[in-house]
């Protein structure tokens, strides 16, 4: 989902406030399930003195695997998403352990305000080639409590729902008024 940008730019930005989730759920049938994702920035993870301030974190919810079809080398997808743990990609995997079986292991993880140790959950095999998703770890939005809102995916209950839910929404003053500063349309991105 895409808003247009509310600074009075010409572009479209992906941001979505984290209450809109429930909202689509909840008030458009034509929405199956949602899913947001953020960017966590100035991440730190720490294994045995080594820092790596250099892997792409991103924040989850845990209908993350509902929606994309990531494979998984170690762990299990239903229960891999929680407050305490991290998911790696195989390469960082290697990296870190110069192993993929490193599922109950630990990592320090650290934003500029916040240090937890994670266990490492599950990893995930080489990222799908025609997905725009890149990252080396997740997390899920509760490890960290600053998550606010994101790029917000959303699996409607069939393909041509996509015109009608544009057009509900753009109508919907609840959506307009508050949805990201101000007034915006909504764009859904097939």
């Amino acid at each position: 989902m895409f808003s247009n940008d509310p600074f009075g730019g010409k572009g479209l930005i992906a941001y979505v406030p984290d209450y809109f989730f429930d909202y689509l759920t909840t008030n458009y049938a034509e929405v199956k399930k949602v899913c947001q994702i953020a960017n966590l920035d100035g991440i730190t993870i720490e294994k045995s003195n080594a820092k790596y301030d250099d892997f792409k974190v991103l924040s989850v919810d845990s209908s993350f695997f509902t929606l994309f079809d990531f494979p998984l080398l170690q762990g299990k997808k239903d229960k891999c998403l929680t407050l305490d743990k991290i998911i790696l990609s195989k390469d960082k995997a290697l990296t870190l352990f110069g192993s993929t079986d490193v599922v109950g292991d630990l990592l320090t993880v650290s934003t500029p305000d916040t240090t937890r140790e994670l266990i490492i959950s599950a990893v995930v095999d080489k990222t799908i080639e025609n997905s725009h998703l890149y990252f080396d770890a997740l997390v899920h939005h509760s490890t960290f409590k600053d998550f606010n809102g994101g790029a917000t995916y959303a699996l409607l209950t069939n393909a041509n729902a996509r015109v009608s839910l544009v057009e509900k929404i753009n109508k919907d003053v609840n959506v307009r008024d508050s949805l990201v500063w101000g007034r915006c349309n909504t764009f859904l991105i097939l």
